[in-house]
């Protein structure tokens, strides 16, 4: 379950951006799930390591998950 606050957003579309990442607090491991209209799930997990400074925005949409 994501933190309740103004920096973690999730898109319609599934993206999640979390915007003024704070070492030793974002990092670590991250789980998503979705199922579509069929009933279909997916699910994945994504390690998250915060290193430094953002150079470049990449983002997954769960759509990729279903393609």
């Amino acid at each position: 379950m994501l933190p309740i606050n103004r920096r973690h957003l999730v898109f319609s579309n599934g993206t999640l951006v979390i915007e003024k990442v704070q070492s030793g607090v974002d990092g670590g491991s991250y789980r998503c799930e979705a199922t579509n209209k069929q009933g279909e799930t997916a699910r994945g997990t994504a390690q998250i390591t915060v290193m430094g400074k953002l150079l470049k925005r990449i983002c997954y949409p769960l759509t990729l998950l279903f393609q």
